[in-house]
């Protein structure tokens, strides 16, 4: 069971994750920190865990544990257990700043009676991703400053399903599975509802800054690559070096789409798309 707990006069917990590291501290916002060390882990406090599954979940996950995000709250208890809650989000935020996923493994509250521990994430077993991305200073100075931007379009139905789909693709276990998730959550974020492999590759292109060399070189590719989410989606086999491929083209992509979308401010409607496809940019 995901939860988040915080002791009555404790001033700040540790939101623990995996996926991404950096060299120094980084205030994201008043309150919140980007970390780039793990605290240890107290066996002593580890023994107060409700359950010996939870305990041993938190172990592991430590484990892999690769960077963490330090809330504050000065009201401490409830108030900060939910600023926690709050700030799980800023996973999402701080994958999109770096196009590479990242998530919650626990939580960590220290008090005057000593330190609390709770699973944070829904998944009690975690394989670590292949590759641990550095976050660099302008990845978390874009995350700072789109920070409110992301916290409304979270608000918006097709933004946070696609974040959610991007989110939940990485813990699945087969390939397959991850790239039908993550092109489930291109599809929904252009509004796209049938296979039509031109529209989507227009809409990429469209969407996505850059020259016009670069966007047709952009169509192209997504066009290329939604083939191979086709043959998935029906039954083929693609060889292991495609599907890697197609992972790796189909998460950097929807990353793509969804932080342009928070600088933006919104996501565009499918006619807005349309209209573009004759004038140029998105502004």
């Amino acid at each position: 069971m995901v939860n988040i707990t915080a002791w009555k006069d404790a001033k700040s917990l540790r939101l623990t994750g995996h996926g991404l590291k950096l060299d120094q501290s980084f205030d994201l916002t008043e309150g919140i920190t980007v970390l780039p060390d793990v605290q240890p882990l107290s066996a002593a406090d580890l023994k107060k865990c409700d359950t010996s599954k939870e305990r041993a979940s938190i172990e592991t996950m430590h484990d892999i544990a690769t960077f963490t995000i330090e809330v504050h709250e000065g009201q401490g208890g409830v108030q900060l257990a939910n600023a926690g809650w709050a700030s799980l989000w800023d996973f999402h935020l701080l994958s999109l700043a770096s196009k590479a996923p990242c998530f919650i493994l626990y939580s960590a509250s220290a008090g005057k009676a000593g330190i609390t521990y709770s699973v944070a994430n829904r998944n009690l077993i975690l394989s670590p991703l292949a590759e641990v991305r550095e976050l660099t200073v302008p990845e978390l100075e874009w995350a700072q400053a789109h920070r409110l931007a992301f916290r409304e379009l979270i608000k918006d139905q097709q933004f946070s399903s696609a974040m959610r789909y991007f989110g939940n693709a990485h813990y699945l276990f087969d390939l397959e599975h991850r790239i039908m998730l993550l092109w489930a959550g291109i599809e929904g974020l252009l509004q796209v509802d049938a296979e039509h492999s031109r529209r989507i590759a227009l809409y990429s292109a469209i969407l996505l800054k850059g020259s016009e060399k670069e966007k047709s070189e952009r169509f192209d590719l997504v066009k290329k690559s939604y083939s191979l989410r086709s043959r998935v989606v029906h039954g083929a086999k693609p060889t292991k070096q495609k599907l890697d491929a197609g992972y790796v083209e189909a998460t950097n992509l929807l990353a793509d789409l969804l932080s342009r979308c928070v600088e933006l401010g919104r996501v565009p409607t499918r006619d807005e798309l349309d209209r573009r496809s004759f004038s140029g940019d998105l502004v």
